[in-house]
């Protein structure tokens, strides 16, 4: 049975349950599937209770691989990667696995022990995304010529500019299409970078593709291939604040190659594991 990426949480859930499936074959095992996940309410209640009065509610995301039992909860629930306060998130995590409830895996009709789910989870707070790097491509920036000294959050050279003088904004963007993470994860092994980051620059056409992309950073040829292979999944870019993103434009996709080993390599172990 393979693998399968659950829900990324905010204080808002944007996942949706699994879609229906197939009947499977006699004899075959079904995934499980998702039941119930937390609410926005228990995931504050949860993160608050991590920390004492005196801190800040803590902003980040944690990545957790758990086993599902024949009942349809978590269990035996570890940590793989989080950021960017090592523990806090973490913990949250853990303690929200209890909430969680799917449908079982199947065999002959009957619920069996089995399987393993690796689930990301993301705190957010008013006016602060945190950007989760465990993925390919993440997180990713539509980059625009600043023409003054307005004050922006990230700045970077602009990158198809050949004396590297101008300066450009950097604004978060995601995808409605991007690669799966347990199809790219024997990918990410292979390509043995288990540290550094690298940046794809590409520009987005008005026909939906990356083009003529120049990656940067101290990148192996074999994850150059990885992060080539999966420039290809990326489909449907809209601005953080809501709406398409309008070509022609530039973008940045950022390979963050120790986040994303942890987790391949989590998923590529349960994958092993699995009945």
């Amino acid at each position: 049975m393979k693998l399968w990426i659950g829900p990324a949480l905010a204080i808002v859930l944007t996942a949706t349950a699994a879609s229906a499936q197939t009947p499977p074959a006699e004899g075959a095992v079904t995934r499980p599937e998702w039941v119930r996940k937390p609410s926005a309410q228990d995931i504050a209640d949860v993160v608050g209770r991590t920390v004492n009065s005196y801190d800040r509610i803590p902003v980040g995301w944690a990545v957790m691989s758990c086993q599902v039992t024949a009942a349809g909860k978590l269990d035996a629930c570890r940590v793989i990667v989080e950021a960017p306060d090592p523990g806090k998130i973490g913990k949250a995590a853990l303690q929200l696995s209890s909430f969680f409830l799917l449908k079982p895996a199947m065999k002959d009709g009957q619920p069996i022990d089995g399987g393993d789910i690796v689930v990301p989870i993301v705190v957010a707070a008013p006016g602060f995304m945190p950007r989760p790097t465990y993925a390919p491509g993440r997180p990713s920036f539509i980059l625009t010529p600043l023409t003054s000294q307005k004050p922006v959050s990230i700045r970077m050279p602009c990158p198809f500019d050949p004396d590297k003088a101008a300066v450009c904004e950097a604004r978060d963007i995601s995808w409605t299409d991007e690669p799966n993470l347990h199809e790219t994860a024997p990918l990410i092994l292979a390509a043995q970078q288990e540290t550094g980051s690298s940046t794809a620059f590409c520009e987005f056409t008005a026909a939906g593709l990356l083009e003529k992309c120049r990656i940067e950073g101290k990148t192996s040829p074999a994850a150059v291939k990885v992060i080539n292979q999966t420039l290809a999944q990326f489909k449907g870019p809209t601005l953080a604040g809501g709406g398409p993103l309008a070509a022609p434009a530039v973008v940045a996709l950022v390979y963050d190659w120790k986040a994303m080993t942890k987790t391949a390599r989590a998923l590529v172990a349960n994958d092993k594991r699995a009945p």
